[in-house]
């Protein structure tokens, strides 16, 4: 019969992250493999930010559209709709808040205080490490192997 044993199937490694703030000061962010719940919250997340963007793309569709029909009917322009002005670190923070464990983080304050391209880029190595089971390649040599 059979045996099968799928334990190793669980992640166990843990992400640890060293940033800096615009001020320059350094924190370690550690970020364990996702329970359900830090799950959830993700794909609630991801969903969002892809809904905002489907809604931006169809806004951006309809003004073209608008435009063309403007421009062959009369010389009004057509007027451009109000576009989201978030930064890239306001779009990813509410992420790196729920799946950082070991120190609380508010999305509003790491937007604030943290470079918007380190947090994406931080954003980047937690949906590789966690959902591509990787590093990127310039990350692999700085990583220890596991033990």
């Amino acid at each position: 019969m059979p045996k099968i044993d799928l334990r190793q199937l669980i992640p166990q490694d843990t992400l640890t992250i060293t940033v800096v703030d615009q001020a320059g000061a350094e924190e370690e962010w550690v970020i364990p493999p996702f329970d359900n719940e830090t799950e959830h919250a993700y794909w609630e997340w991801s969903n969002k930010v892809g809904e905002e963007r489907r809604h931006e793309q169809l806004r951006r569709m309809q003004l073209k559209e608008v435009v063309t029909t403007t421009e062959e009917s009369s010389d009004v322009p057509a007027e451009e709709p109000e576009r989201d002005k978030r930064t890239i670190g306001e779009v990813v923070a509410p992420m790196l808040a729920v799946v950082v464990k070991n120190v609380q983080l508010d999305a509003d304050d790491l937007a604030t205080r943290f470079h918007g391209r380190m947090l994406q880029e931080v954003a980047d190595v937690v949906q590789r490490f966690f959902f591509a089971h990787t590093l990127p390649e310039k990350y692999q040599e700085m990583s220890e192997p596991p033990a």
